[in-house]
């Protein structure tokens, strides 16, 4: 073998070796991005303007409007803080831009889910809860988002109306995409009501967080989770106090329900129990089963995103996971 051949053999091992030491990343798209077109229905410019009659707004949305006896939906049409909020959106959101941020999220789902089919969009400002801004309608392919709810947490109108501090920080526009995305990843992965385990919620929660990761890969996790940088340097330096906590305890595989508002649901911080609650995160049990998913997804290079979201047995991705912080 001349010196040459020797030479581009040395090169083809490396690329050999290099290719079977790389680890696979679950986020990666399989295609340039392309956005989607979609319908969009702003349902809120012709819902404010009086000019257009009941009859006339219920002939155009019947299945938003149609069984609403016709007083009060006037006095629903007239509300002075309803106003107040529309026009709030109109002066801060651009609807290009809310566009535009859709069309980019639904391309990377559809890049996901190949049958993933564009829904049509309604915005509707003064009617969709707080808690839950966005609604998503899988069997119909709608969405329906209320917009007056990602004004900023600094909006006066919240402080007017009571919202607490703590739920304000998702009210960014920043956290609009994610919302988004969040709501149609739980309608993604499979939920098996019977699964009551605190394991078996984490895990789930895990899931949906690693869903909205492939879907806006451009967030951190930070972003991903909502919390402050601070937070995540609790996290960061109390991993193993926490994961002792839940193991000592016993409570990954317990089914009190009580755990899921003491460590899942948004809150202004985690309910240990203990003297320093205050000075802890809320839904540290999200932030665990987000650990344990990116575990998994690094230690079974083998089982891809979408084969791991339909994996039922959460002991089983717990064990594999090969999670236990030191």
């Amino acid at each position: 073998m001349n010196f040459m051949n020797k030479i581009s053999a040395i090169i083809v091992l490396l690329c050999l070796l290099t290719s079977c030491v790389k680890e696979k990343n679950p986020w990666a798209t399989k295609t340039k991005i392309q956005p989607i077109d979609f319908e969009w229905h702003d349902i809120s410019a012709i819902y404010f303007d009086l000019a257009v009659s009941n009859q006339k707004l219920q002939e155009t949305y019947p299945d938003f409007f149609g069984n609403i006896p016709d007083s009060i939906l006037s006095n629903r049409r007239e509300d002075s803080l309803a106003l107040d909020f529309h026009q709030e959106v109109q002066q801060k959101i651009s609807l290009k831009q809310v566009q535009d941020s859709l069309a980019d999220l639904f391309g990377y789902i559809k890049d996901f889910q190949e049958d993933f089919a564009a829904p049509s969009v309604y915005s509707f400002t003064g009617e969709m809860p707080y808690l839950n801004p966005i609604a998503y309608f899988k069997q119909t392919h709608d969405l329906v988002i209320g917009l007056d709810w990602f004004l900023g947490k600094e909006e006066n109108l919240y402080e007017k109306v009571g919202i607490p501090h703590y739920l304000r920080k998702r009210m960014d526009f920043e956290q609009f995409k994610l919302r988004v995305a969040e709501n149609i990843a739980r309608q993604m992965v499979p939920y098996e009501i019977h699964q009551r385990k605190f394991l078996d919620q984490i895990i789930y929660e895990g899931k949906i967080i690693a869903l909205v990761k492939r879907f806006c890969p451009q967030y951190s996790d930070s972003e991903l989770l909502d919390y402050t940088d601070e937070s995540m340097q609790w996290l960061s330096e109390n991993e193993a106090e926490v994961y002792l906590y839940f193991t000592e305890n016993d409570l990954l595989f317990s089914d009190n329900h009580q755990l899921s508002e003491r460590f899942i649901y948004p809150a202004p911080f985690s309910k240990f129990y203990l003297e320093n609650d205050a000075n802890t995160p809320g839904r540290v049990g999200v932030w665990m089963g987000w650990q344990i998913i990116k575990n998994y997804l690094k230690d079974n290079s083998e089982i891809t995103l979408k084969e791991l979201i339909y994996e039922k047995q959460s002991e089983e991705i717990f064990q594999k996971s090969g999670y236990k912080p030191q």
